[in-house]
């Protein structure tokens, strides 16, 4: 009797790459005693991992709190909103830049050039990484290295910088508005048919019901002409207050890795208070981490 062969093949695993890669960020403020702060996870993650980490990704973070913060400080955390149109706005200002820079980018392209938008306009009160505690239990500063917000010039050579928010002015490109002036809808078919020859004999085509096509749907489902531009959504407030205490956000999507931050009294960060705030950046296939492009 022949007895059934037994199978020797095994389901192949997946292999896992891994990836050496700084994720977990310790933070301090560039200013003392402040309420509002800004984290850039991009240049944070550049500096603590000597790479290019670009800012046109959708970075999954989550910020932690010390339970040794204050009990009397909120800090209520804030994104970029992912949607679609904040998405399209930022793919809009690259195609411009891009655009404005294709004669000298064929001569001239830096090797470190990446695209960036500023949050706001300004630099303002910023968070950032201090490297890892050494044996002795002190903290470092992470080298700089340069982190330059993209330009674009008109014909007479007048500079102008891209921003997430702010009012677009001489200096300063809105991301956002500028793409609701691109972005506006106009009502299709916009002019009614109007009378139906022979109306009534017969049932295929109707005045009323021509009518009823014409304006039910010839106007999107929200604002034709205007995007809101208040872009940031709020993420959760975090606190180490006993009674209501709450020291992480979660993970959580980061475009273009901007997190805002904004206490409810001034923070006295100091030596001693270094890792007060932590930035965890999630685990994923680009460079390590995970961040979705926002230019595809």
């Amino acid at each position: 009797m022949l007895m059934a062969k037994r199978s020797t093949s095994r389901k192949a695993s997946k292999k896992k790459t891994y990836y050496p890669v700084s994720k977990v960020l310790a933070l301090k403020p560039i200013a003392n005693n402040k309420t509002e702060f800004e984290i850039r996870a991009d240049q944070e993650l550049c500096k603590a991992n000597h790479r290019l980490y670009r800012q046109s990704r959708v970075y999954s973070c989550k910020i932690n709190v010390s339970p040794t913060l204050d009990p009397n400080t909120n800090l209520e955390v804030f994104a970029i909103e992912p949607t679609w149109m904040a998405m399209n706005a930022y793919k809009r200002a690259y195609a411009t830049f891009l655009d404005n820079s294709k004669e000298e980018r064929s001569s001239t392209d830096a090797r470190w050039n990446d695209f960036r938008v500023s949050a706001d306009g300004g630099d303002g009160d910023q968070l950032v990484g201090v490297s890892k505690q050494d044996i002795g239990g002190n903290f470092g500063s992470y080298s700089e290295g340069e982190y330059l917000y993209s330009e674009v010039h008109d014909a007479a050579g007048n500079r102008k910088t891209f921003s997430w928010c702010g009012a677009t002015s001489s200096v300063l490109f809105n991301i956002i508005d500028e793409y609701d002036l691109h972005a506006n809808t106009s009502a299709d078919p916009s002019n009614p048919i109007g009378a139906v020859p022979y109306d009534g004999l017969t049932d295929d085509l109707d005045a009323g019901q021509s009518d009823h096509l014409q304006s039910d749907g010839n106007n999107p489902p929200y604002g034709s002409s205007t995007l809101e531009n208040d872009v940031l959504v709020k993420i959760g407030t975090l606190s180490a207050n006993p009674q209501a205490q709450k020291l992480s956000t979660g993970y959580f999507d980061a475009p273009c890795g901007f997190i805002l931050i904004k206490a409810s009294q001034a923070v006295p960060f100091s030596s001693t208070t270094n890792e007060l705030v932590t930035l965890v950046v999630k685990e994923g296939d680009y460079k390590g981490v995970h961040a979705m492009s926002m230019l595809e």
